[in-house]
């Protein structure tokens, strides 16, 4: 779980280098790519988000995915800057992009493989604070839910997506993204149901969304 709550700018950090905690693991994830530091900013609740910035760090997970069931959980917001905002990408050892999590400026949460190839999307609203849940399995396929509604189903996706599972192949790419958490498991299942529902209605209490 990232969480910008627990996360220090280079200035503000001891060792100079910006990070952010994983509160799950204890490890430090440092900020990668064009800019290392860390911008912070909030959301429309005044909850502490990752600022959304073209030159955007990446921060690498230290942990390892489950490809054949797995869930992202994301506090998110889209600005309507005219631009595509990343929240989530893997990179496997050849350098090519797999797994991809985006909210289009189509008003669309993307789920793609290699960078191209849609698997699912579901529509969400631009400028308005909202709480992903990006769910597969093997069994179950692909599902999206916004909000704790289910947006978007697509049982039939049920190929696992190869390459870019391990540790450090995947980067959170803070495009106003609040709390994020990485799971093993399917949350779309009966079976995690009411987990699903305990951590989306927590999160939608911590940054004041509420269903209309």
């Amino acid at each position: 779980m990232i969480d910008p709550d627990y996360a220090l700018t280079a200035a503000d950090a001891p060792s100079g280098r910006a990070f952010a905690r994983n509160r799950v693991s204890g490890g430090s994830l440092i900020g990668t790519g064009i800019v290392k530091d860390i911008t912070l900013g909030a959301f429309s609740n005044g909850a502490t988000a990752f600022a959304q910035d073209a030159n955007a760090p990446r921060l690498g997970s230290d942990v390892s995915l489950n490809p054949d069931a797995w869930s992202f959980v994301i506090a998110m917001q889209q600005d309507v800057d005219g631009r595509d905002s990343s929240l989530i990408r893997s990179v496997d050892l050849s350098g090519t992009r797999r797994l991809h999590i985006q909210m289009s400026v189509t008003s669309q949460l993307i789920l793609r493989d290699n960078d191209t190839d849609v698997r699912a999307s579901a529509t969400i609203a631009q400028g308005a604070p909202m709480i992903g849940v990006v769910t597969f399995s093997t069994a179950r396929g692909i599902n999206i839910f916004v909000n704790g509604v289910l947006a978007q189903s697509e049982p039939t996706q049920t190929d696992a997506i190869t390459g870019g599972a391990d540790a450090g192949a995947f980067y959170f790419l803070r495009q106003v993204e609040g709390l994020v958490g990485m799971f093993d498991i399917d949350l779309s299942s009966a079976e995690f149901a009411p987990q699903r529902d305990t951590i989306t209605g927590f999160m939608m209490d911590k940054y004041g969304i509420s269903v209309i």
